[in-house]
């Protein structure tokens, strides 16, 4: 073998640690965080009742009633609904960025075993076809992964921009310069889609020729396992950007529930 590929395994072992160790960390930080506000909760749901004189002479009235009196004593301990609902708003969106962020670990745990298949393809190639195929076969796998990175972040600035152009049609006229600027930025990025669409289908077109060096020097099953690893990696590239994108709108979200944001929502 060509001693430039003999160390798969601790490129693999590298990229395991530089993507997926990390958001470990972050799972373990959000396992032992716990807001100021549940705190003040149960201190206050803790406090322990003492009865005064008052309803000491309730003794003899009807126990349901007495049971009635001390409920509502009891009662002006707690904490306020709004508070309440935003501390358990604030408790299930760290879960469920909990849980993304896991998901997230598991997307990328797939696509650093997936790239093991194109290093031992590439690693095979250099031994019977040399260096030159080599070369063309990993410049043709990082251009299949940027231009999909690039159609998905194209198409969902868009739609970001479709939305706020919607939000904008309700006939404001104070909003109308912000609405013209949403349409340029709109075509703008129509332009910026098609020409990225266009690229990919030539590097689309390329892949006929990197199919047909594979099957020539390798033979049909590894080809076969070629075309999989592509449909799968455009599969998790799609994934991993769609799960970055929830995880990033969640922490916004937290964040401005944090400054008091989400408080005055709910009052309202």
């Amino acid at each position: 073998r060509n001693p430039k590929y003999q160390n798969n395994k601790k490129q693999i072992r590298k990229a395991y640690d530089q993507k997926i160790n990390p958001k470990l960390e972050t799972i373990r930080y959000l396992n032992t965080m716990q807001s100021p506000m549940k705190l003040e909760e149960n201190q206050e749901t803790q406090k322990i009742y003492e009865p005064n004189k008052d309803e000491i002479a309730l003794n003899n009235i009807d126990p349901k009633e007495v049971k009635k009196v001390r409920c509502s004593y009891k009662s002006q301990s707690l904490p306020s609904h709004p508070r309440k609902t935003l501390s358990e708003l604030m408790k299930r969106m760290k879960e469920q960025i909990k849980t993304l962020l896991e998901q997230q670990l598991e997307v990328d745990y797939k696509i650093v075993t997936n790239e093991g298949i194109a290093r031992d393809i590439a690693a095979k190639l250099s031994n019977l076809a040399g260096d030159k195929e080599v070369d063309k076969f990993n410049l043709h796998v990082k251009e299949l992964e940027s231009v999909h990175n690039l159609v998905l972040g194209l198409a969902a600035r868009l739609a970001k921009v479709e939305e706020n152009i919607n939000l904008f049609k309700d006939g404001n006229s104070e909003k109308y310069t912000e609405v013209i600027l949403l349409v340029r930025k709109r075509e703008k990025l129509v332009e910026q889609l098609a020409e990225a669409q266009w690229i990919k289908e030539n590097i689309d077109r390329r892949s006929k020729k990197i199919e047909r060096s594979i099957e020539k020097y390798l033979g049909a099953k590894v080809l076969e396992k070629f075309t999989e690893y592509v449909r799968i990696k455009e599969k998790l590239i799609g994934e991993r950007k769609e799960l970055g994108d929830k995880i990033k709108l969640g922490r916004r979200q937290m964040m401005e529930l944090e400054l008091g944001k989400g408080g005055e929502a709910m009052d309202k």
